[in-house]
Order: C-alpha cells, then structure tokens, then sequence
C-alpha cells in the first residue's frame, strides 16, 4: 500500500470541456504550468458528463456555447447526479452581459469566467477553490498510525468489526447520493453504541457525530466525517493491551 501511495497522483483533476480545440491547449497549457493538478478535457456537454461518471473530478472548466450539448444543460445534469458536497464549476463564456451571468448561476455554476481568459484569471479562480479543498484534505487525513490497545478477550472478533465499519463507509456514501438519511442515522448511531466497546473511541465519536449529521440533514457535513471515518479506519493499529 506504501508502495501504491507513492505512485498514485493524487492531485486534483480538473476537467477542460470546450468545443474548440485550441481553447482547450490553452486552458491545459495554464493549468500544467505550475504541476500542482491534472487534466481531462471533453468536447462538449454530453462527454463532460461521461467523464464525469467515469473518474474523480475536483473542478469542472465548462463552456457554455457548444454543440451536441451546451454547457448550461450539462451543469444541470452533473448537478442532478452529485450525491456529495458540490464541486465547483466555473463558466466560461464570450458574453459578459449581467443576464448571462445570472443565467449560468441559475444553472448550477459556483463562478463566471469571461473569454478569452487570461492565465492569471484562470489560475486564481481555480486556486481559490482548489487550494482550500487540498488545505481541508491535508487537515483531516493526516497520516500517522492510529495505534489501539485491543482487550485480548476480544481480539478475533476486532478484525470482524473492523471491517463491517469499512462497509459501513461504502454504505454510507452509497445512501448520500440517495439522500437516504435516515439510514445513515442508524449507522452513525451504531457505531456510536459500539465503538468504545470494543476500544474504538473514535468510532464512537465520528458516529455519534455522523448520527447528528443525518439528523440535520446536512449532507456536507456528512461527506466530510465519512472520509474521517475513512482515514481513520486505514490508519487504526491493533496491538496487545500488554503492549507498551
């Protein structure tokens, strides 16, 4: 897994979708200057939502006026399937009336670019996006080993438990992108009731924690604490109670 971690790129991807190619080598050419992401381009609407479903996006650069599908049908679409806190998406378009801007907010859009875009424009409006979501990720995953002392009357069923609390990370982000909160409720609420039981005090926490999102309804908050429960789950170690 060490050996995966390293060679996986991890930084964010941006999706470049324009109809016109030499806007597209532009918009590619800025973003690949500073080697802080990666890029995927679509032509038009209907392949920014295939790309969309098809791999991670952080951010979406979207044309509005193109052929096949336009930008402001597909955001709607890619807003429609979203099941986790929005992604930015940035509009890019000739016209600059106040119509239009109002008119790609309406649609889904997080901000409003005017073409031809500059280099520095486009860098701080992706930055001040994308930067806060790397300084978020950064805080909430930090990577040493979270070493628990295991009851050894209770150690063959902790890798049982361990494991239902995985599935419950991939249930748990399945029932987001359903809206299914009251299910999510009764997950965080177990795992509130069982965690300190087996010595896992942080299950507890993030579950009671998860339950009060649910309960709220508040689907931010809830994507958020399940990739807490995530990062604390890969870096948990079980060691002997006798164990210094």
């Amino acid at each position: 897994m060490e050996t995966l971690d390293r060679w996986i790129d991890k930084r964010p991807n941006v999706l470049i979708v324009d109809d016109v190619e030499e806007n597209r080598k532009l918009i590619e050419t800025y973003l690949l200057k500073e080697g802080l992401y990666r890029v995927a381009l679509a032509q038009n609407g209907l392949e920014a939502i295939s790309a969309f479903k098809k791999q991670t996006v952080s951010l979406i650069l979207l044309d509005m006026e193109m052929p096949v599908m336009d930008g402001y049908t597909a955001v709607r679409i890619i807003r429609k399937l979203e099941g986790v806190p929005k992604i930015p998406i940035i509009a890019m378009t000739a016209h600059e009336r106040r119509e239009e801007v109002s008119r790609c907010k309406r649609a889904g859009c997080s901000a409003y670019l005017h073409k031809p875009v500059s280099d520095k424009e486009l860098l701080t409006a992706v930055h001040s996006f994308l930067d806060k979501e790397t300084t978020a990720e950064e805080e909430t995953t930090p990577g040493e080993d979270i070493l628990v002392c295991a009851d050894p009357d209770l150690a063959e069923f902790i890798p049982g438990y361990l494991d239902n609390r995985r599935n419950d990370v991939k249930d748990i982000g399945r029932l987001l992108i359903e809206g299914n909160f009251l299910e999510i409720r009764k997950i965080g609420h177990n795992m509130k009731g069982s965690g300190g039981g087996y010595g896992f005090d942080g299950i507890s926490l993030l579950g009671g924690e998860i339950e009060e999102a649910a309960i709220k309804g508040d689907k931010v908050a809830a994507f958020e604490l399940n990739n807490k429960l995530a990062g604390y789950l890969s870096r948990v170690k079980v060691v002997p109670r006798n164990n210094p």
